[in-house]
């Protein structure tokens, strides 16, 4: 089981084709806290490329979580198949801040939830010989975020979570010149996200490995490029 579930998240990780899209959803922080003075450090990469995560139990019922996220060098694809000869340069940044309340069902079985919220900013630029094409924006994100964990004695196993969040679109900004093609609307309306998660840990008790999957859905989707449909992750979590 397993082997299973590393391999099918490791060959999602290697099909994702990255293109200009507007926001990623990135790797969440799923700490599946238990008790006061419980401190966690999650390092990751995937499709948010570097992602940092930690979350400490502040109470026996109340913990804070934080991470950030970064990515650079967005890949189009062969500029050819757009017919263009084309440069890209991209990047995302995020980080987020949450509190919440966590709470152990049973021995093995584990409740929490966060509410929080993330700042993004997103930027892409196309340029070729007869025109160029470009957007940037900071989104902010608030959040609320469900996990329900189920434990083995080293306190790894499964993780089930589910985030609800607002896009906040502001300074946005697109821009074309000569003969682009406008692939984004000319302005961003706020959009509610859901991102439904699995985080799958194993290994030792005090550092594991973690893997990643999960994907998204917009209540109000007016373009193909606003986000992306699956997002994965594999690194380390320790525990401290």
């Amino acid at each position: 089981m397993r082997t299973l579930i590393a391999l099918s998240i490791l060959i999602i990780m290697q099909s994702c084709v990255y293109y200009p899209l507007m926001h990623y959803s990135v790797a969440q922080n799923v700490p599946l806290i238990s008790k006061k003075g419980d401190g966690q450090i999650s390092l990751s990469t995937g499709t948010q490329t570097f992602g940092l995560q930690g979350a400490y139990g502040i109470t026996n019922s109340i913990s804070a979580m934080g991470s950030i996220s970064n990515g650079v060098d967005d890949i189009i694809g062969d500029g050819n198949n757009l017919g263009i000869n084309s440069l890209d340069n991209g990047m995302r940044q995020s980080g987020e801040l949450a509190i919440g309340f966590h709470n152990l069902l049973s021995h093995n079985v584990l409740f929490e939830i966060y509410g929080g919220a993330e700042r993004y900013y997103r930027s892409y630029s196309i340029s070729a010989y007869q025109f160029s094409d470009s957007f940037s924006t900071n989104i902010t994100k608030p959040f609320i975020q469900m996990d329900i964990g189920f434990l083995n004695d080293k306190r790894n196993g499964l993780g089930i979570s589910f985030k609800f969040g607002d896009l906040i679109y502001n300074h946005y900004s697109n821009k074309q010149t000569g003969n682009a093609i406008n692939f984004y609307p000319d302005d961003a309306s706020n959009k509610g996200i859901i991102e439904p998660c699995i985080t799958y840990r194993f290994g030792g008790s005090s550092i594991c490995c973690q893997l990643q999957l999960g994907t998204t859905f917009l209540t109000n989707v007016s373009s193909s490029f606003y986000l992306n449909d699956v997002f994965a992750s594999a690194g380390l979590h320790v525990r401290f």
